[in-house]
């Protein structure tokens, strides 16, 4: 179970760890400033919950209901939060188009159509290991009329996933070093954003918040389930959900 307690020293941990590896101090900079956002409204939401366990004229019933009203109220002071996780998401994206793709010749169409056709029928007979070998080649030579041709053949990419992957990421550390540098601080940036993301979303969870409304604000994936099964949270008698939240 993630009660507050647990998820505050989660999060102040979080705040003061400098060994995340390869994270530069301007991203840990900036780490620790979405994070203490968080931590804020995490401490102002355990001062209303010890005022609302401590409370001994308040059924186990009472407690429990209005624990679950108050952090509705919580939730939605994260949406700021997952406002930022999306401007980190984008500025990810335009980089991953700029550094991850091939851009396509501004020439007619069927013209290029027919290049790239061409292209692909030197390497159609070839052994797989043999493709993905010229595929490297042309990808160190900037060869990027072969790429797309490579990568838009109609029965699909003539080049290994693995291959691919590693050879646009050679690309992009050699063509845009400045930028790929940027792509992989954010990378590491965005991970914990989600860590932290999905923290909250259990801890809502435990707080007997429905999981729809959890998903919707904190912007999640709905495939992907915040706990094993929601027996964890409904099983709880009144007393135990109340003695749980210490």
């Amino acid at each position: 179970m993630l009660n507050t307690p647990s998820l505050r020293i989660l999060i102040s941990q979080e705040m003061i760890n400098y060994n995340r590896r390869n994270m530069e101090t301007p991203i840990l900079n900036r780490r620790t400033e979405l994070l203490s956002g968080v931590l804020k409204n995490v401490e102002s939401f355990e001062v209303i919950e010890k005022r609302i366990t401590a409370d001994r004229f308040m059924s186990d019933e009472g407690k429990r209901a209005k624990l679950a009203e108050e952090a509705l109220k919580a939730l939605a002071n994260f949406k700021g939060f997952v406002v930022k996780i999306g401007e980190v998401e984008d500025h990810l994206s335009q980089l991953s188009t700029l550094l991850f793709t091939v851009p396509r010749p501004k020439r007619d169409a069927t013209i290029q159509f027919l290049r790239e056709q061409e292209i692909r029928g030197y390497y159609v007979d070839m052994a797989q290991s043999e493709r993905d070998g010229a595929f490297l080649q042309a990808a160190e030579q900037d060869n990027d009329e072969t790429l797309l041709a490579m990568l838009d053949a109609p029965i699909g990419p003539m080049v290994s996933q693995d291959i691919k992957d590693r050879a646009f990421e050679a690309r992009a550390k050699r063509v845009s070093p400045a930028d790929y540098k940027v792509y992989v601080q954010n990378t590491l940036l965005l991970e914990v954003l989600n860590m932290v993301r999905i923290s909250l979303a259990q801890w809502m969870r435990w707080l007997a918040v429905a999981e729809d409304t959890v998903v919707e604000t904190l912007k999640l994936d709905p495939n992907v389930r915040l706990l094993a099964s929601d027996v964890e949270v409904g099983g709880l008698s009144p007393a135990q959900f109340v003695a749980a939240r210490s």
